[in-house]
């Protein structure tokens, strides 16, 4: 408001400026799904129920879940692509997708019930009315599965973690997600950047060792006691 304000030459100092923000009592956010909770969820549901197409919908479109329950048929195209624009920011910056359905998808949407203009449908064959309707259904399958600390909100993040893990770059993964800016993305992989980073950091130790040879702590140790027992 005071930026408007500045701007227009209403005011001539932001009294804003020097305002810190608050310290955030949970910063990292909600609770990313880890690979072992992906597989843990999945022996729970097999394929062929709709919990596990609600997963698999969440896991290979990395999309929010006012996305993921709206997909249907009327999205797919004869390519094998989906295409949609998402729910978030669809008045003001629409972002469109096109987005290439894996074949693992491809199976489980062709092995589960599915609605006319859902994928996804209730107990009693209808489309989820709301959002909030989905989640709280996808709540009672993740504690099925004993995941009681996971949600649908988590599986985007985990997601977009374990492709970063196995390397997809930031391009990639901004153009799976729809997310606009790198440091959008950044908030869901750093964490997963590290391990990659510091195995290949690892791993290029050790092929320096063998390359040069550089003498083992514990190489050494054997050899001074060797010498000591000779020596005795």
């Amino acid at each position: 408001m005071f930026e408007t304000a500045l701007d227009n030459e209403d005011i001539e100092h932001d009294p804003m400026h020097k305002v810190k923000l608050l310290e955030s009592s949970n910063p990292d956010g909600i609770h990313a799904w880890t690979p072992d909770e992906f597989q843990q969820y999945m022996d729970k549901h097999p394929v062929g129920t709709p919990a596990r197409l609600a997963l698999d919908l969440f896991l290979y479109t990395d999309q929010r879940i006012s996305d993921v329950y709206q997909l249907g048929r009327q999205h797919g195209q004869k390519n094998g692509w989906l295409y949609f624009t998402q729910f978030k920011g669809r008045n003001k910056s629409p972002v469109t997708l096109w987005m290439p359905i894996i074949s693992i998808l491809r199976q489980s949407i062709d092995a589960t019930p599915t609605g006319d203009l859902t994928y996804i449908i209730s107990q009693r064959g209808k489309p989820y009315q709301s959002a909030k309707s989905f989640g709280n259904r996808f709540r009672k399958w993740c504690d099925e599965a004993e995941l009681y600390h996971c949600s649908a909100h988590g599986v985007r993040k985990g997601a977009a973690a374990w492709y970063a893990e196995i390397g997809l770059t930031n391009q990639m993964l901004k153009a799976l997600g729809g997310w606009k800016t790198d440091k959008e993305v950044q908030r869901y992989t750093e964490s997963a950047r590290q391990k990659v980073l510091a195995e290949t950091a690892v791993e290029m130790i050790e092929a320096h060792i063998k390359r040069t040879k550089v003498a083992n702590p514990e190489d050494d140790g054997q050899k001074v006691r060797q010498k000591r027992g000779a020596n005795h």
